[in-house]
Protein backbone atom coordinates (compact mmCIF):
# COMPACT_ATOMS: atom_id res chain seq x y z
CA UNK A 1 0.00 0.00 0.00
CA UNK A 2 1.03 3.29 -1.06
CA UNK A 3 0.20 6.83 0.56
CA UNK A 4 1.39 10.17 -1.23
CA UNK A 5 1.72 12.65 1.63
CA UNK A 6 3.06 16.11 0.86
CA UNK A 7 4.99 15.50 -2.41
CA UNK A 8 6.99 11.93 -0.40
CA UNK A 9 5.47 8.60 -1.14
CA UNK A 10 5.56 6.15 1.68
CA UNK A 11 4.95 2.51 1.29
CA UNK A 12 3.53 0.56 4.24
CA UNK A 13 5.00 -3.36 4.87
CA UNK A 14 3.79 -3.41 8.34
CA UNK A 15 1.25 -1.71 10.22
CA UNK A 16 2.67 1.65 11.53
CA UNK A 17 6.04 1.34 9.68
CA UNK A 18 7.05 3.73 6.79
CA UNK A 19 9.90 3.98 4.48
CA UNK A 20 10.53 7.51 3.02
CA UNK A 21 11.59 6.47 -0.89
CA UNK A 22 13.69 10.00 -0.88
CA UNK A 23 16.01 8.32 1.81
CA UNK A 24 16.29 5.39 0.12
CA UNK A 25 17.82 6.40 -3.20
CA UNK A 26 20.17 8.44 -1.50
CA UNK A 27 21.15 5.83 0.74
CA UNK A 28 21.74 3.43 -2.24
CA UNK A 29 24.70 5.72 -2.63
CA UNK A 30 26.30 5.82 0.62
CA UNK A 31 29.50 4.23 1.59
CA UNK A 32 29.97 0.88 3.19
CA UNK A 33 33.58 -1.10 4.20
CA UNK A 34 33.89 -4.64 2.99
CA UNK A 35 36.21 -7.13 3.18
CA UNK A 36 37.28 -8.21 -0.49
CA UNK A 37 39.30 -11.37 -1.55
CA UNK A 38 41.04 -11.22 -4.77
CA UNK A 39 40.07 -13.45 -7.07
CA UNK A 40 43.70 -14.01 -8.31
CA UNK A 41 45.92 -14.04 -5.33
CA UNK A 42 43.08 -14.42 -2.89
CA UNK A 43 44.35 -11.45 -0.64
CA UNK A 44 42.09 -10.13 1.75
CA UNK A 45 41.60 -6.10 1.65
CA UNK A 46 38.79 -3.87 2.94
CA UNK A 47 37.12 -1.92 -0.09
CA UNK A 48 34.60 0.74 0.11
CA UNK A 49 31.48 0.06 -1.54
CA UNK A 50 27.94 1.87 -2.46
CA UNK A 51 25.05 0.38 -0.97
CA UNK A 52 23.90 0.11 -4.34
CA UNK A 53 26.69 -2.18 -5.24
CA UNK A 54 26.46 -4.37 -1.89
CA UNK A 55 23.03 -5.73 -3.17
CA UNK A 56 23.95 -6.16 -6.83
CA UNK A 57 27.19 -5.79 -8.95
CA UNK A 58 30.16 -4.09 -8.61
CA UNK A 59 30.37 -0.81 -10.65
CA UNK A 60 32.58 -1.42 -14.03
CA UNK A 61 34.35 1.87 -13.42
CA UNK A 62 36.44 0.76 -10.37
CA UNK A 63 39.93 1.44 -10.47
CA UNK A 64 40.32 0.35 -7.47
CA UNK A 65 42.74 -3.04 -6.64
CA UNK A 66 44.46 -5.58 -4.97
CA UNK A 67 47.41 -4.42 -3.04
CA UNK A 68 49.76 -7.91 -3.71
CA UNK A 69 49.08 -8.68 -7.05
CA UNK A 70 47.47 -5.21 -8.64
CA UNK A 71 44.35 -6.86 -10.09
CA UNK A 72 41.60 -4.52 -10.55
CA UNK A 73 38.38 -5.11 -7.62
CA UNK A 74 35.61 -7.17 -9.97
CA UNK A 75 38.14 -8.83 -12.60
CA UNK A 76 39.59 -12.06 -12.05
CA UNK A 77 41.50 -14.37 -14.69
CA UNK A 78 39.74 -17.29 -16.05
CA UNK A 79 41.02 -19.89 -18.59
CA UNK A 80 38.75 -20.54 -21.71
CA UNK A 81 36.81 -23.61 -21.97
CA UNK A 82 37.55 -23.78 -25.75
CA UNK A 83 41.35 -23.31 -25.90
CA UNK A 84 42.82 -23.31 -22.33
CA UNK A 85 44.06 -20.12 -22.54
CA UNK A 86 44.04 -17.88 -19.65
CA UNK A 87 42.40 -13.70 -19.85
CA UNK A 88 41.41 -11.22 -17.26
CA UNK A 89 36.97 -11.57 -17.07
CA UNK A 90 34.96 -9.07 -15.56
CA UNK A 91 33.37 -10.60 -12.36
CA UNK A 92 31.22 -8.39 -10.74
CA UNK A 93 30.00 -9.84 -8.13
CA UNK A 94 32.63 -11.48 -6.72
CA UNK A 95 32.32 -9.46 -3.30
CA UNK A 96 29.76 -11.30 -2.52
CA UNK A 97 31.81 -14.53 -3.69
CA UNK A 98 29.70 -15.56 -6.38
CA UNK A 99 31.74 -16.72 -9.54
CA UNK A 100 29.50 -14.87 -11.93
CA UNK A 101 31.81 -14.19 -15.08
CA UNK A 102 31.72 -12.83 -18.60
CA UNK A 103 34.21 -12.08 -21.18
CA UNK A 104 35.86 -13.42 -24.38
CA UNK A 105 38.86 -15.19 -24.98
CA UNK A 106 41.44 -12.58 -27.15
CA UNK A 107 43.02 -15.89 -28.30
CA UNK A 108 39.76 -17.59 -30.11
CA UNK A 109 37.12 -15.48 -29.80
CA UNK A 110 34.81 -18.16 -27.75
CA UNK A 111 32.91 -16.14 -25.00
CA UNK A 112 33.37 -17.09 -21.50
CA UNK A 113 30.72 -17.29 -18.91
CA UNK A 114 29.72 -18.50 -15.91
CA UNK A 115 25.99 -18.23 -14.09
CA UNK A 116 25.34 -16.07 -11.11
CA UNK A 117 24.73 -18.65 -8.13
CA UNK A 118 23.92 -15.74 -5.66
Amino acid sequence: MFQFVMGIVYAFSLPHIAINYQDVIGSEYQLVKVNYICADCKQQFEIEITQKENRSALDAERTDSCHKCGQVVGNGKVKCQKCSYEFVAKMRHWHVVCNLHHGQCPQCGAKAMSLCIC
